[in-house]
């Protein structure tokens, strides 16, 4: 796009419900302060355009009974439209991936992970395709007051209010060119469907709660699931420095922290 460069919402905010209005992962995720998104960015008339992702192409050779050998690509596109409306923000975002078309035969070869089905037999030592719908999802964050968000996040495809940000976005897994094994423990519902979350910012600690369909993805990637909302989940996030991120989802709790070079 004219006047499209490359930016880093990298600003450092000063808290939580600043770094929230980013929106920069999926869901309503959060990540340390200080964490950088490198993406593409624009104004249209009242609307923030922006653009990220990230492709990977990969040649696996595994030798024995286990393993396999694979050309194909992993992948994940986001956009998203950003303006002020009423006494708020409204972002609308979306994600895809072309895997179902990079990665052939419904999976990819790797040694010790497992989860989900191909041609109706679950996969061992094998990594499915992400739908290419991953995300298709509305967001209002209302200010209350100067430190005080009230935010509600509506997505046919999306992600509750369950565990850490996704792999793809993690500081620590976003340039692995294949799934982690924990993937599937993890990141269980990073792709689910018919999600209504909300939730309430006072500038570093959140408190949110979701309703959602809880079934994983079928093995048909190219369409929208969809279901009743049968599953609900409540989580505690809390940024007390611009290195940490912490959240409890009851009833367990998981915690990050970034340094220039790592995460733990």
């Amino acid at each position: 796009m004219p006047g499209m460069g490359e930016e880093k919402m990298s600003m450092n905010p000063a808290s939580l419900a600043e770094s929230l209005l980013q929106h920069a992962t999926s869901g309503t995720d959060a990540e340390p302060n200080s964490t950088p998104f490198g993406m593409l960015m624009t104004t249209r008339g009242s609307w923030t355009l922006m653009f990220h992702g990230e492709a990977f192409l990969s040649e696996i050779q595994q030798n024995g009974p286990r393993g396999g050998d694979k050309l194909f690509s992993t992948n994940w596109w986001m956009p998203m439209a950003q303006r002020k409306f009423g006494n708020g923000t409204l972002t609308i975002r979306t994600m895809f991936s072309f895997e179902p078309a990079t990665v052939s035969d419904r999976r990819y070869p790797e040694l010790f992970q497992q989860g989900e089905t191909a041609f109706s037999r679950p996969i061992v030592d094998g990594q499915h395709p992400h739908d290419f719908f991953m995300e298709l999802a509305a967001l209002y964050d209302h200010r209350v007051r100067e430190h005080t968000l009230l935010s509600v996040y509506a997505a046919p495809m999306g992600d509750p209010a369950m565990g850490p940000p996704a792999y793809p976005h993690r500081t620590s897994a976003s340039e692995d060119p294949i799934a982690p094994l924990g993937h599937h423990l993890q990141d269980s519902t990073h792709i689910a469907t018919d999600v209504i979350t909300a939730g309430i910012t006072y500038r570093d600690f959140r408190l949110e709660a979701s309703g959602f369909h809880g079934r994983e993805p079928d093995e048909f990637r190219w369409n929208i699931d969809s279901g009743t909302i049968d599953s609900w989940s409540a989580r505690v996030t809390a940024n007390p420095g611009q290195n940490w991120s912490l959240r409890i989802r009851l009833p367990n709790c998981t915690a990050q922290r970034r340094s220039p070079r790592v995460w733990t």
